[in-house]
């Protein structure tokens, strides 16, 4: 199976665990019946509150304590694993879906203008690009709740953007990539960090400027 396609089914799964999760600490450890309403609330937005409850992300963060959400301050108390497990925790399923719908997109630009990435190079661009922007929220803005693929998606697309480039593929990519990045710093669904796309873009970039397809990264 594709890579791009083992992230989207990790996202999701995700996604579809923490509200499952939560909702059944409400039922059976809380011992609070929710409504039908409540649970599908949840099952859109696992951020909205609920029967006078946190929401219940925050459930699974906070409650039962697995702190799976971006906080720098908490990062900086060794919720490390923070750095990490917030690249596959979506706010909403607006915000899932997105991140899905961009991961295909970036994807059938990677066959259409440089080729498939080889597995350990693409791992590569996706989990550096998300760590070091979490990195940077983590120090700049340490009491910001931050989650999402954004920045990960973010440096995939400046890698292939400037790969593009140095291929002889021409400047569009950069473009788009420039459109898409203005347009996602706009509060469309929620209020993006701005900090980690950009971070994403410049790692993205680097590691285009610096790896050889098929001689640094096999």
């Amino acid at each position: 199976m594709e890579i791009h396609k083992i992230l989207i089914i990790l996202f999701i799964t995700t996604y579809l665990a923490i509200i499952v999760l939560g909702l059944i600490f409400i039922n059976y450890v809380l011992n609070i019946k929710l409504s039908l309403i409540d649970v599908i609330t949840s099952f859109f937005n696992p951020l909205a509150s609920i029967d006078s409850l946190p929401p219940v992300m925050f459930l699974v963060n906070d409650v039962i304590g697995l702190h799976i959400l971006l906080r720098g301050y908490e990062v900086l108390h060794g919720y490390v694993w923070e750095l990490i497990t917030s690249i596959f925790v979506h706010a909403n399923l607006a915000h899932l879906i997105t991140n899905v719908v961009a991961l295909l997109i970036v994807n059938y630009l990677v066959v259409g203008s440089i080729g498939p990435i080889p597995l350990r190079l693409y791992l590569l661009v996706f989990f550096i690009s998300g760590i070091a922007a979490n990195i940077a929220t983590t120090f700049v803005m340490p009491y910001t709740t931050s989650l999402g693929a954004s920045s990960c998606i973010f440096g995939l697309l400046a890698y292939v953007a400037i790969t593009s480039i140095r291929v002889g593929g021409g400047y569009s990519l950069l473009l788009l990539l420039l459109t898409i990045f203005v347009i996602s710093s706009l509060p469309i669904i929620g209020t993006p960090n701005i900090l980690a796309h950009a971070v994403g873009v410049v790692v993205g970039l680097l590691i285009g400027l610096i790896v050889r397809r098929g001689k640094s990264v096999k």
